[in-house]
Order: structure tokens, then C-alpha cells, then sequence
């Protein structure tokens, strides 16, 4: 797998330097194996990444691989500069919203019990890094493939539909099927996929929804409501209490259910884990499961 991230890593280099022999230096690796890698990483695919290696001038569907790739690429060779390496550091990396929000806090609590310690915090976009690069535990809400990883379970965030008082006003909604007719604003697996689930009980309805803003951020979909031009759709609850309370945005269908945001701490799978990072999980799922307004956890209590 680690040959695999490198391939993809002088790949991506390659082309955007415009030179191959550039791509392998930047990869910090020599231009033959370099070229072993890629052979290898074509041959996977069954498909040319080059049209022209020397050059680093892609086919069409390298071209289609290096911007699927760059993304996930340059959050590697992020995380992995001017860091400092010490037995005595470890490195988290949170997705954006709710590292900022939850995890970075719940770790500055959590390190006290550590002073010596040094906690050195990520904030990085996707489930695609993997955890080997530089980082001891990552939390993540997607389905994380590149590799096998221990898995913990960390709790479900509470997701809610909420709107300004005066949107609410013109636009009825007493049912899921009603957003059909407004714009709503929604975090990218809230609305990309083209529909969200509500339950109520026994009941159920599928809301498609064709938005014309889609925005990359829970945070953000809650600002674009705070304009009252559409609604906040399956926004984390624990983003918006302030809001609430202050009446600037109000909770829609609060009798419904919409499908939580799961969040889950992923380590390298091997035999022994750090035991401070075995404690900064059970530390984080008894933080969050003493706030069940905004996390759904398991009860331990059978």
C-alpha cells in the first residue's frame, strides 16, 4: 500500500512540475525508482498514465487521476512537513468542522492528564490519507479504504433542518417531502447524494433534493441559512445551539429523524496501541455521550 500512495505521490508531481525527473526528486526518490513505481502502478490499472513520461505530460486518463488524486496528495505532503518528530508527540488529524469545534477542545482537556506530552493537531479534508503517514489516530465520518485499520467508535452526531424565523414564515413546511420545494443548504453528503432519509417512528420519507449550492462544510451550510434565502439540511446540532437560543435560527421538524453523522477514530491495526491513545478514546466517548442533545452513543449501561 505504502508503494501504491508513493506511485500516486510522483505521479501527481510529475505532472503538475511538468517533468518527471523533478516529480521523482520532489518525491524525495531517484528518477529509476521512481520509474519502477509507476511501471508498477500502470500495470495495476492496466492503463498508460503518461503520454509523454520525460515531459510529465499525462494521457487523458492520467489527467483524470492526477486531479482525483492531487486532492488527498498535497494533504500528505502537508502533514508530513516541518513536523516535529519526538517519541513523546503524537498526531491526530480531525476533519475541519468538527476537529475545530469538538476534538481539539476535548484533547486540550484531555492533555492535562499528560504534560509532557506533546499533542500536534491536523485539520484535513476526506477519509483518503492514510494513517500510517505521520499520523497515530485520525477521526473520520466517511468509509476509510486505504488500508486495514482498528476502528473505534466514537458516537453518531444528531443532525437537524433549521431556518431563520422570516424563511419559516414563507415557506411552510410540515412535512420532509415540503424542502422539496426551497432551497436548502447541506453539507456534500447531505445533498449529493441526492436525497436524504427522515424517519418519524414507523414513518419514512426520502427527500430528493437538486440544490443549487452545495457547500464542502457543515459550518458553512449553516451560515448560507443564517442569509434566509433556504434552509440548513442535516447540519450537526452541536454547530447551531447558539443560534437556536438567540432565535436567529429555528429547528424545522423537530419530530423527524434525520440520518446522523457518524464519527469513528481510526488507528494503524497492529498488536499494541499506544495506551494514551486507547485513553483519549474512551476519554472523547464519555465527553460526548454526556451531551445527548447533540450525540447519540451507546448505551453501556446492558
Amino acid at each position: 500500500m505504502r508503494d501504491l500512495i508513493q506511485a500516486q505521490e510522483i505521479f501527481c508531481e510529475a505532472v503538475r512540475l511538468k517533468s518527471f525527473y523533478q516529480g521523482a526528486r520532489s518525491s524525495h526518490m531517484s528518477e529509476e525508482k521512481a520509474s519502477r513505481l509507476i511501471d508498477e502502478l500502470e500495470a495495476k490499472l492496466g492503463r498508460s498514465l503518461f503520454e509523454n513520461r520525460k515531459k510529465g505530460k499525462p494521457t487523458s486518463v492520467g489527467l483524470k487521476l492526477f486531479r482525483q488524486w492531487s486532492p488527498s496528495i498535497s494533504q500528505l505532503k502537508l502533514l508530513s512537513s516541518d513536523t516535529e518528530v519526538s517519541a513523546d508527540t503524537l498526531h491526530f488529524a480531525f476533519p475541519f468542522t468538527t476537529g475545530a469545534v469538538v476534538f481539539s477542545s476535548l484533547t486540550t482537556l484531555f492533555a492535562e492528564r499528560y504534560p509532557k506530552v506533546k499533542f500536534d493537531i491536523q485539520l484535513a479534508t476526506g477519509s483518503g490519507l492514510p494513517v500510517w503517514y505521520n499520523t497515530d489516530l485520525r477521526v473520520v465520518h466517511d468509509t476509510y479504504s486505504y488500508e486495514d485499520v482498528r476502528e473505534y467508535f466514537l458516537a453518531d452526531a444528531v443532525r437537524i433542518v433549521c431556518a431563520t424565523p422570516a424563511w419559516i414564515k414563507t415557506h411552510p413546511v410540515s412535512r420532509p417531502k415540503d424542502l422539496e420545494r426551497y432551497q436548502v443548504f447541506g453539507a456534500r453528503d447531505a445533498v449529493e447524494r441526492r436525497s436524504v432519509r427522515f424517519t418519524k417512528g414507523s414513518r419514512e420519507e426520502v427527500v430528493l433534493f437538486h440544490p443549487q449550492i452545495v457547500c464542502r462544510n457543515n459550518l458553512a451550510a449553516l451560515h448560507c441559512s443564517l442569509t434566509g434565502k433556504g434552509a440548513a439540511l442535516s447540519v450537526p446540532r452541536f454547530l447551531a445551539p447558539s443560534f437556536l437560543n438567540s432565535g436567529e435560527l429555528v429547528r424545522l421538524l423537530p419530530d423527524w429523524n434525520v440520518s446522523s453523522l457518524p464519527l469513528r477514530a481510526i488507528t494503524p491495526n497492529q498488536k499494541l496501541v499506544n495506551p494514551i491513545i486507547e485513553e483519549w478514546v474512551k476519554y472523547v466517548q464519555a465527553s460526548l455521550a454526556s451531551q445527548r442533545e447533540n450525540f447519540k452513543c451507546p448505551d453501556k449501561s446492558n
